[in-house]
């Protein structure tokens, strides 16, 4: 479960920082150069026989790979921060792994050595032994990369990825220790020993790559929520395979604001126990977002390092998704009521009529002396035998627009805090608005680092699309209220309740020419809470 707090800090403390993960092709490079070191180190005497531009070429291959596994594995061991979460990122441009890279090298060195060193030879094995393996990793690498390269654009791109974890490490430094104790020695039983070592981690990193294969996953997440209300996101893991099922799967989402905030970025895990072949899982996780915008989603992680916890073995899946976060709504208070109801008495209008009355028909009842003649409904008061007449309910609804200056200060919390409060206010009045009214028109605008306004009628179908624009609008240090006013001239009528919902102290919002129709309420005034607050 991943829970947004109302002021969000850095995951800095241990408990929170994510394992680091050492990359296995260090630790191959940096086993590979130490064994062919070993083994020149032994047969120093039968290396004379070569050529010195071929003993020069084998010291500096070895020594390269040693020197480059190590710096790899101290970089990511100790200074390498969340090395996870960089590979998490949106993804670039499709380019060569270092699988390519070591192959390339691998495959120069075998041809090189080929020319220098004659097959029937001692050690003539040792630059066909480097072409096999470099080409294999050459193919690797640029399969991989065909791959990303040409990979359907409808389909989300699929990045796989392997890693040792803490215990894999020691069990390959306690294999290096006994496999140069069995070259030192020499020693037939470390020789043994070192087998039974590795032969875990060989059974460990190939069972999980082919629990990896074939797998898909989904996500589901609502289009819009509220502001700290919970909502729950779905992932369905879906296992293609025929035959292996796959275990104990977790798979990692990042949730982050739109607008690149830092603190604003959520991790969340969930787990998959077992997912059968041919079959698919459903897990969620939950979320409280506290701050309102434009949320993305991606891209999801899954990894597994079952049966023993050795190797890694992950996918990444650059899934995208979206959640608009609304602001949220509070509780206008009885002095906001009672004045909106004292300000309806006082308005004068023509209600356009379609019939012979003016207002809308609620019920019938029995006449009444001094009741209109012209009300009575003949046909129920034959059937009654009773005078029944028309009762009319009377329209008082009046139409609404609220506009919103948003005034704040980059870095400035307390002003950020005040916009969060004064697009609620709004948003508390529109949706009392949908919910009362029937007839009446309703319009919004703000005034923010972009000007946005909107306008329709004040039904409840409305608040969806409103609500979206509410959520979205940002403020800024020096608003221009100029498109503000000409949107209110242009969708004022005299029977207009209009509201100016500002972030600044009340003495310093600007005002337009012949205000007099304006209501201002200023969020950074102590009074506002006799007015509104947050439920």
């Amino acid at each position: 479960m991943a829970t947004k707090p109302d002021t969000p800090e850095p995951e800095t403390d241990a408990a929170n920082r994510p394992e680091r993960q050492v990359p296995l092709a260090a630790v191959l490079s940096s086993l590979a150069g130490l064994g062919l070191m070993l083994v020149f180190w032994q047969r120093r005497g039968d290396f004379r026989a070569w050529h010195d531009a071929l003993e020069l070429a084998f010291v500096t291959g070895t020594s390269f790979l040693l020197v480059w596994g190590l710096t790899e594995l101290i970089g990511a061991i100790f200074f390498r921060t969340s090395k996870s979460d960089a590979r998490m990122s949106v993804a670039g441009p499709p380019r060569l792994g270092t699988a390519s890279w070591l192959g390339a090298v691998l495959l120069s060195l075998g041809a090189g050595g080929m020319l220098l060193v004659p097959l029937n030879s001692t050690f003539g094995f040792l630059p066909v032994s480097l072409m096999i393996v470099g080409a294999g990793l050459l193919f690797y690498g640029g399969k991989r990369f065909v791959d990303r390269l040409l990979k359907r654009r409808d389909t989300p791109s699929i990045t796989q990825g392997v890693a040792l974890t803490r215990p894999g490490a020691a069990c390959l430094v306690i294999a290096v220790l006994l496999l140069a104790g069995g070259f030192l020695g020499p020693s037939n039983m470390l020789m043994l020993v070192f087998a039974m070592v590795v032969g875990p981690f060989v059974v460990n990193g190939w069972y999980a790559f082919g629990m990896i294969r074939r797998l898909g996953i989904t996500r589901t997440v609502p289009a819009q929520v509220v502001a700290g209300d919970p909502v729950t996101v779905t992932l369905t893991l879906a296992n293609r395979k025929s035959r292996l099922s796959a275990w104990l799967m977790a798979a990692t989402d990042v949730v982050e604001r739109a607008s690149g905030d830092e603190s604003e970025r959520l991790v969340a895990e969930t787990l998959f126990p077992r997912v059968p072949p041919r079959e698919s899982r459903d897990a969620g996780y939950r979320l409280r977002l506290m701050r309102r915008g434009r949320y993305r989603f991606g891209p999801v992680r899954v990894r597994s390092r079952f049966p023993l916890g050795l190797v890694e073995r992950s996918l990444t899946f650059h899934l995208p998704g979206e959640m608009i976060v609304a602001p949220r709504l509070g509780r206008l208070a009885d002095r906001w009521n009672r004045e909106a109801a004292a300000a309806d008495e006082l308005v004068q209008r023509r209600q356009p009529r379609r019939g012979a009355f003016p207002d809308e028909f609620e019920k019938l009842r029995l006449f009444r002396y001094g009741d209109n003649p012209r009300m009575i409904h003949w046909r129920t008061s034959a059937r009654q035998n009773l005078l029944m007449v028309r009762e009319y309910h009377e329209i008082r609804d009046r139409d609404m627009m609220a506009l919103l200056d948003l005034t704040a200060a980059p870095g400035d919390e307390d002003a950020l805090l005040r916009v969060e409060l004064a697009v609620s206010f709004a948003a508390t009045i529109c949706i009392d608005q949908l919910q009362r009214s029937r007839q009446s028109a309703l319009a919004v605008a703000a005034a923010g680092r972009e000007a946005t306004n909107w306008s329709g009628v004040a039904h409840p179908a409305s608040a969806e699309p409103l609500m979206r624009i509410l959520a979205l609008v940002e403020p800024t240090n020096e608003p221009d209220l100029a498109p503000l006013w000409e949107f209110a001239r242009a969708h004022r009528t005299p029977t207009t309740a209009a509201v100016l919902v500002s972030t600044r102290p009340a003495a310093e919002i600007p005002r337009p020419p012949g205000a007099g129709w304006l209501r201002i309420m200023s969020v950074a005034d102590d009074g506002i809470q006799e007015y509104f607050a947050l439920g």
